[in-house]
């Protein structure tokens, strides 16, 4: 009993201890903080003390203190659409998946060296939702570049090989490896991201743009995939040639930073074939479309007829809490266990996983994936009005809730940047986000959180349809009473 008494007053004593010093840090936090809702002074402390590297949003930057569902709110309370975000996924701040987190937080949240149910059921979860028995084994880790890594170092443990090939323009993540498989220009023009001998870049296969395009070879029939597929070929052959053989091709299932792309017909499927038969994997780059974006599926690459060896996954599995995935065959699992151990210290967290769960039970019992698809045709529908309407507008593509504009000089495939980004801080005026992408920075992204509605289209497709009538007139200098005409007359069949 003494011993307890003794135990009980040392906790007191340090519990005492530890509010004093936390009154005391309090204090002085507070004396060098700047208020949640001083943008101008948070404007000037970025600039002080964060890298220059980090960039805000649109000509005007906003600064955000709430946010619920599709929606986000100013300093002001002013309340903006949120038509861009695909990190959380089931909606800002949905109420079940912070209870989830602040309920396990209470309780423990360390890492895998020690034995909890919340890792194993996720990644049973997670599991279920595979389309082969294959991709049985998980690996839990914090971001899609750690995703992506991770896949990379399983493939040279699988094959012992080295080559690795990606697309022109793909984005992979953050890590060294993974800046150099993104070589998309904005991302990767730094001197020292100069490409490595393994790395084969792969032409972009974009049937609007590219290097073979639908206009010039037919994508139903295959022969668009056929003359990229070639091209990949002849790479790995002419490596092979050289002693170098592949290790894998990782594959964004939709091109994000890219442009949005949707790859021709058939175009995935015939290239993990001549991928395998050069020794490689194929890894299936889920980060952006997993989880049910596209809305037919719950991974993008099922849409395209095969089943990757090594799947990644991260943005929308923690609804904003840093989650990610990679899953694989038990076989190349095992040879990477073989080179050694591996360990990530918040990756499959019990915190995470808790998360990661409440994500899934919101999806399901929200319909959010069928809301996807419903949704996304809607819009693809309309915004393909859109275009006939706009000549700017030279291709409407996407799937679900997964759609990109890109804009052009009318009449050309010329890119046209000014237009998109005009586009875009003119509807951020009107209060909905959303953004640019693309290596020209002409490609107006909507990838909003999958609780979107058919009223929230309807509010986009009128405001986008408003900024470029706006852009137009002001372009062929019509007064300002054309302008309001023009704004008051907006064709309503596009949104009914």
């Amino acid at each position: 009993h003494l011993h307890k008494v003794q135990s009980m007053a040392v906790v007191v004593g340090r519990t005492v201890e530890w509010a004093r010093l936390g009154a005391r840090t309090a204090t002085l936090t507070s004396r060098a903080s700047i208020g949640h809702g001083d943008k101008e002074q948070i404007g000037v402390a970025r600039r002080e003390v964060l890298g220059a590297s980090y960039k805000t949003t649109y000509d005007k930057s906003l600064l955000f203190l709430r946010a619920e569902k599709q929606y986000m709110y100013n300093e002001d309370g002013r309340q903006y659409l949120d038509a861009y975000n695909n990190v959380p996924h089931v909606g800002h701040c949905h109420p079940r998946v912070v209870e989830a987190a602040y309920d396990q937080m209470r309780m423990i949240n360390s890492n895998t060296r020690y034995m909890h149910a919340n890792p194993v059921n996720y990644a049973n979860r997670l599991r279920d939702l595979m389309p082969s028995s294959e991709l049985s084994v998980c690996y839990l880790v914090n971001s899609g570049s750690e995703a992506n890594d991770l896949a990379l170092r399983l493939s040279l443990a699988y094959t012992q090989n080295r080559d690795v090939l990606c697309h022109d323009a793909a984005y992979h993540g953050t890590t060294m490896a993974c800046a150099w498989m993104s070589p998309c220009e904005h991302y990767n023009a730094s001197e020292h991201l100069r490409r490595p001998k393994w790395l084969q870049v792969l032409a972009k296969p974009d049937p609007f743009r590219g290097v073979y395009s639908r206009d010039e070879y037919d994508e139903g029939s295959g022969e668009l995939a056929s003359r990229y597929v070639a091209d990949a070929h002849a790479v790995i052959a002419d490596r092979a040639k050289k002693g170098h053989r592949v290790a894998a091709c990782l594959v964004e299932s939709i091109m994000g930073v890219g442009g949005q792309v949707i790859y021709p017909e058939g175009y995935v499927q015939e290239l993990a074939k001549v991928v395998r038969a050069g020794g490689g994997l194929m890894v299936a780059d889920e980060v952006q479309t997993g989880l049910g974006r596209t809305g037919t599926a719950m991974w993008a690459f099922e849409e395209q007829g095969y089943t990757p060896d090594i799947v990644t996954m991260g943005k929308p599995m923690g609804n904003g809490f840093p989650i990610a995935a990679v899953f694989t065959s038990r076989a190349i699992s095992q040879a990477f266990t073989e080179s050694g151990e591996y360990f990530n210290t918040f990756g499959g967290s019990q915190v995470a996983s808790a998360v990661g769960i409440a994500v899934l039970d919101v999806l399901e019992d929200e319909g959010l994936v069928e809301n996807a698809n419903t949704i996304g045709k809607y819009l693809m529908k309309k915004l393909s009005a859109l275009k006939e309407k706009h000549p700017e507008i030279g291709d409407v593509r996407g799937s679900g809730l997964f759609i990109g504009l890109e804009f052009v000089v009318p009449g050309t495939k010329e890119p046209d940047a000014a237009a998109c980004m005009a586009t875009v801080n003119k509807v951020k005026e009107n209060g909905i986000l959303t953004g640019y992408d693309g290596p020209d920075q002409n490609i107006l992204r909507i990838k909003p959180p999958m609780c979107f509605s058919k009223a929230n289209a309807k509010q986009l497709l009128a405001a986008l349809d408003t900024a470029l009538t706006m852009r137009r007139l002001k372009e062929e200098h019509l007064t300002p009473e054309f302008e309001d005409e023009a704004a008051a007359t907006s064709p309503l069949h596009l949104v009914q």
